[in-house]
């Protein structure tokens, strides 16, 4: 009935959800088949294939956000590949997963959940293998886009993998995902003085429509990339007649209210940038217990190398290693990532009972394969 109600609703994916399908997935499975001979199409998400864990909340959560992105990735997925093989692709296509590794396109959008954080993710594997190349295995990833800034710590050329990340609005998906912290600080991120008369940086974007000011398609709101415009650090030849309207908006918006002028507004909002993304730094290293002068500053996006020197000043990191694409970087990472699967499962048993189930378990994963 719960099924035949949501299908009459319109409802486009099923999620199928109990207590402790953890511990035993009988419920959940036959649930399943008997939604399958219902519902229209295949989404149907059931919680323990997911995440087979003992917290029902984080394993309800991880389920509702596969159920949410399925029917998306997958047409997603489904038109990039007819395009693909429509040009002669013969291939697999291979998708990214928030675990730093690869996987076949034919099987991504069942578990559409683990896609999460992968654009992010490819750029840490990229560091990974540029810095065994240039012999440095611990690294400070710091990935500044126009929205964003992402970083990671690499310990002894191994990217940090975590199965308890939350994501926007507090929602924990545990599924295995490459550490990568965000802070709302990137090349769009708007400048303004607040009512309290405090300069104020982000987390607010001017996106890349209309975008910053001196992008010239209609933004008014001044950014980050407008103040590395007027401080010399973006050829204004480039930008034309934005680069006139770049100044004449931190001169209304930011130097006037505060008493400074252009170059100091400018530099003013560069630096409260800088240590938003430094802070994120610090979280990924001191945090954890690691000494930032242990690691080098590995730059890339975007607008990373623009900042990079700064922030290594900032922080005592003596060494920034920038790759020869930064703004391609996190492609690079899908060309040398491995295929990976990640598997979690909740075993509460005596030591020697939880033993002798691990062979059950094994063969479970190699039917999956």
């Amino acid at each position: 009935r719960a099924v035949i109600s949501l299908r009459d609703q319109g409802c486009e994916s099923l999620v199928i959800h109990f207590l402790h399908a953890y511990a035993n997935p009988a419920h959940e499975l036959r649930a399943a088949e008997i939604a399958a001979g219902l519902w229209p199409n295949g989404y149907i998400t059931t919680g323990h294939s997911l995440l087979s864990e003992s917290r029902e909340f984080e394993r309800g959560v991880t389920a509702a956000v596969n159920a949410s992105v399925q029917p998306l990735l997958e047409r997603y997925v489904a038109r990039l590949a007819k395009g693909l093989a429509a040009q002669g692709y013969s291939r697999d296509l291979l998708v990214m997963n928030g675990n730093g590794g690869m996987v076949t396109a034919s099987k991504v959008s069942r578990e559409a959940v683990k896609t999460v954080m992968s654009g992010p993710a490819s750029g840490v594997m990229a560091a990974v293998a540029t810095g065994r190349r240039a012999g440095m295995a611990n690294l400070l990833t710091y990935d500044m886009g126009g929205t964003s800034t992402d970083v990671a710590m690499i310990r002894g050329g191994v990217a940090p993998v975590s199965n308890e990340i939350e994501v926007e609005y507090a929602m924990p998906i545990h599924v295995p995902m490459v550490d990568v912290r965000t802070v709302g600080a990137g090349g769009g991120s708007i400048a303004r003085v607040d009512a309290g008369g405090m300069l104020r940086v982000g987390p607010d974007s001017a996106g890349s429509s209309p975008g910053p000011v001196c992008y010239g398609r209609g933004g008014t709101q001044v950014t980050i990339s407008d103040a590395n415009l007027l401080l010399g650090r973006l050829p204004a030849a480039r930008f034309g007649q934005a680069a006139a309207a770049a100044r004449a908006a931190m001169e209304d918006q930011i130097a006037a209210p505060l008493g400074l002028t252009v170059e100091e507004a400018a530099e003013a909002v560069l630096r409260i940038a800088n240590t938003h993304m430094a802070g994120a730094i610090r979280m990924v290293s001191i945090s954890m217990g690691a000494d930032p002068r242990d690691f080098a500053l590995f730059a890339f996006g975007g607008a990373g190398p623009l900042h990079a020197v700064a922030l290594a000043r900032e922080l005592a990191v003596p060494k920034v290693l920038v790759p020869a694409r930064p703004g391609l970087t996190n492609a690079l990472g899908c060309v040398v990532a491995d295929l990976r699967h990640d598997f979690v499962r909740t075993l509460n048993r005596p030591l020697d009972v939880a033993a002798s189930r691990m062979p059950d378990s094994l063969r479970e994963v190699r039917y999956f394969l």
